[in-house]
């Protein structure tokens, strides 16, 4: 049987020093699905739109601000999500940058700041609480999950993460070569010098592929020798 989702977006717009993002309390409507619960800005994308176009919609609508810098942290499957077993599709971004100010209500609720180590700490659908966190973390890879619902509650939590490849065409690229830098330093570099164990890291497939970016990035060919020498040391 075919899967078709309704496909929606949802951000988390971070404040210029990151260390708060701005949340929707959903405390408008008796018949929320959500009422009472904290949640980020998002909804329904519309049928000629791209899911980028629709999530900056989405924030001009609920928050009153413009997107000037967002990436796209994962997806998100929820099979019978809805309020009445629909299957939802989540297209999860992270704002980095807005320009406005934001309104601090909305026909949903009221808009808040919130601490980004607080979040956990809200009262949230409960599924909420095993993917924020990719969310928020500094792992530059996208994650991809499946959460499954039945009769309102999660069933179950599954997600893979892949190495996102860049768009970038210029070498020596200072912002792609920061977000290369960002994989955990035990794949980038031998903190115990040469031997066994970096023989066996550069064996490792995520380790392999995280070179031959590097290497592209810094316009070199790929080689086992020319990462051992370098060690694939990166800006931090």
């Amino acid at each position: 049987m075919p899967y078709t989702p309704i496909v929606a977006t949802l951000g988390y717009v971070l404040s210029p020093d990151r260390s708060q993002v701005l949340l929707i309390h959903r405390n408008a409507r008796p018949d929320d699905q959500h009422l009472g619960k904290y949640n980020g800005l998002g909804g329904k994308i519309e049928r000629d739109e791209d899911v980028v176009a629709g999530m900056r919609r989405e924030i001009q609508e609920e928050a009153g601000i413009q997107c000037d810098a967002l990436s796209l942290r994962g997806t998100i499957s929820w099979p019978g999500f809805g309020k009445n077993g629909e299957d939802w599709l989540g297209f999860l971004f992270l704002i980095t940058d807005y320009s406005g100010t934001p309104f601090t209500s909305n026909a949903e609720g009221t808009l808040e700041w919130v601490p980004v180590d607080q979040i956990m700490q809200l009262p949230l659908w409960d599924g909420d609480r095993h993917f924020l966190p990719l969310v928020f973390d500094r792992d530059p890879r996208s994650f991809h999950g499946v959460m499954p619902y039945r009769d309102g509650s999660m069933v179950s939590w599954n997600f893979s993460r892949v190495l996102r490849l860049l768009s970038c065409r210029r070498t020596r690229c200072p912002r792609c070569i920061a977000v290369v830098a960002r994989v955990p330093a035990a794949l980038r570099q031998d903190q115990a010098g040469s031997g066994a164990g970096w023989t066996g890291r550069m064996k490792h497939p995520q380790f392999v592929r995280v070179a031959k970016l590097l290497a592209w990035l810094t316009g070199t060919s790929y080689t086992a020798s020319h990462f051992h020498m370098t060690r694939m040391r990166t800006p931090r």
